[in-house]
């Protein structure tokens, strides 16, 4: 499979290809990657994501506030600690709720440095956090999509229970299996994310780790959907202990039957595009087109170009794709098949593709 995030100077179809599978456990409904793949080379120099860039990222950080803050209400922290702070969006925005801020994220690795008189940013992982790290334990400890991103969450959990504050506060934002197989978007399974976690196989965790679980949400305009979960450090860490409630698990045979749909609906969609026999241009320059285009088994070559707004990707290739991504413009726009290729930005793109008339508009996705 391609490898996803990157923005490369020259088109490569071919090379940077790495094995993977995907793991699932039937009796917590886990899921996981098989193989882990360097983190030095997936977010290498050309891994370029930051918060603040990407209108999806601030949506959602935007959304995960509102959660914290129709929580905890007018309650103020003595520390907050955000686990992968990324470029401090979030951070910055709880910034009026407690006395002190700290964020961790090793894409600051050797450069911690002070935002503010309040935040502070170190370049760490879980697992090198010390009592040393702040003047007092955390009290409220927020992540945005970050543990999907983790190896061993179980053993990091524990670290962060561990260093926290009595009665501390957790809000912890993941991407949701049930969604991803419910709506078919198998391009979400990739290198970047370990770890796959469902209402089921988080409710285990929690109680496992010691704590109790409060409540959770769903925001349905993130990546498909998204998993909210908040719960309170209140117990010592019993390793044995269990998920006693009832939850639902998704089953094995649904994960591979959804599977199964996906691939023969991207070669179906492959079969009537290519039948119109008319010019194809992509809109949206997407981190994860590298993976439907796997999936579909082409390199997109029938797309003559791909369209962004984003000058960092324009004059670029994505991995394994074969069209070069150009700035938006109008020309030939009515003349041609629009094809998004952003899935997960679908709805603002057919409304800014509406008004310039296209031939033909086209979505692989049935659900957006």
């Amino acid at each position: 499979m391609p490898l996803t995030g990157l923005y490369l100077d020259k088109r490569n179809l071919k090379d940077d290809l790495y094995d993977q599978g995907f793991n699932y456990c039937r009796n917590c409904g886990h899921g996981q990657l098989k193989n882990v793949i360097d983190a030095d080379i997936i977010y290498d120099n050309s891994y370029t994501h930051r918060t603040s860039a990407s209108n999806i990222s601030t949506t959602g950080n935007d959304f995960f506030f509102k959660v914290i803050e129709s929580v905890v209400g007018e309650k103020m922290f003595s520390q907050i600690l955000e686990i992968g702070c990324n470029d401090v969006y979030l951070l910055k925005k709880l910034s009026s709720k407690a006395k002190n801020l700290t964020g961790i994220d090793p894409v600051w690795k050797g450069k911690d440095f002070i935002a503010d008189d309040k935040i502070s940013v170190k370049g760490k992982f879980i697992s090198e956090l010390d009592g040393t790290d702040f003047n007092v334990k955390p009290d409220l400890i927020v992540s945005a999509h970050t543990f999907e991103h983790v190896d061993g969450i179980y053993e990091e959990f524990v670290k962060l229970v561990d260093i926290a504050a009595d009665d501390c506060l957790f809000f912890i934002e993941v991407p949701s299996l049930e969604s991803t197989i419910n709506q078919r978007r198998f391009d979400q399974i990739f290198h970047q994310h370990l770890q796959y976690f469902s209402y089921s196989s988080m409710r285990f965790l929690i109680e496992r780790i010691g704590c109790e679980f409060i409540g959770n949400k769903y925001n349905y305009s993130y990546w498909g959907g998204t998993s909210f979960y908040w719960f309170r450090k209140n117990s010592k860490i019993n390793k044995e202990k269990v998920l006693t409630n009832s939850c639902n698990i998704i089953q094995a045979k649904a994960i591979a039957d959804n599977f199964n749909i996906y691939k023969n609906q991207l070669h179906e969609s492959l079969n009537q595009i290519l039948g119109f026999g008319e010019q194809v241009i992509g809109l949206g320059a997407a981190q994860m087109l590298p993976l439907v285009a796997y999936h579909m088994e082409s390199n997109l070559e029938w797309i003559s170009k791909i369209y962004d707004d984003n000058e960092d990707r324009v004059g670029r290739y994505l991995p394994y794709v074969s069209p070069k991504i150009e700035k938006f413009s109008s020309d030939n726009i009515t003349d041609s098949i629009i094809l998004i290729t952003a899935l997960d930005s679908s709805r603002p793109l057919l409304k800014k593709i509406l008004n310039y008339q296209p031939r033909r508009i086209y979505s692989i996705m049935n659900v957006f």
